[in-house]
């Protein structure tokens, strides 16, 4: 006869087994739509920290005076659009260059950005509300902005930049609602705008 002893550790080598087999058939026979759907939730966390990102770098780029790099978050295409002070200019290349016009290193001033809502509207691409802010010249001057950006295979791009500025520009340091913008004010002599340096 088997001692007692043994039939209890018989039975917890036994239990121990089951409890094995059974956690790998439950992983192995796991909805393959629930795995999906965590890896599109990881996806879509990924996707919205680089496109937060890419307005970090933009700023950046603009406050060392790098027009060059602070125009590489957008499309790189001449069907890149960008609407301010009622007025659609097409073009990446055209932006580039009123950018440059418009916007002398010297007189660049010191962007900021306010993120809003950002809205996954497909997995490559997506609409981002915000407001932002330009110092320069001793003046504030801000409004909000409307980006709908596609990922590319080189990243997260600007296809389209709607902005729109505040009425009047404030003495640096004060901040005024930037949640109220209207199409005009703060617009230069050819309706360009200063969001993210705004053309």
């Amino acid at each position: 006869m088997i001692p007692s002893r043994c039939n209890g550790n018989l039975f917890h080598v036994l239990a121990l087994l089951l409890a094995f087999c059974s956690g790998g058939l439950i992983a192995g026979f796991q909805d393959p739509a629930t795995s999906r759907g965590l890896a599109e939730n990881q996806n879509a966390d990924s996707d919205r920290k680089e496109i937060l990102e890419t307005l970090t770098r933009q700023a950046a780029w603009w406050n060392a005076g790098d027009i060059e790099g602070f125009m590489q978050t957008y499309w790189k295409s001449e069907e890149m659009t960008f609407s301010s002070g009622g007025t659609t200019h097409v073009g990446w290349q055209a932006a580039l260059d009123r950018y440059k016009k418009n916007y002398p290193v010297e007189k660049m001033g010191r962007l900021t950005f306010e993120n809003g809502p950002l809205t996954m509207l497909a997995d490559d691409a997506a609409l981002l509300l915000g407001n932002f802010s330009l110092e320069r010249d001793g003046k504030t001057s801000g409004g909000n902005f409307s980006l709908v950006l596609k990922k590319f295979p080189e990243g997260w791009r600007i296809i389209h930049d709607h902005s729109s500025s505040l009425e009047k520009a404030e003495p640096a340091g004060e901040k005024g609602d930037s949640t109220v913008a209207t199409p005009s004010g703060n617009n230069d002599k050819n309706g360009n705008q200063a969001r993210s340096g705004g053309v």
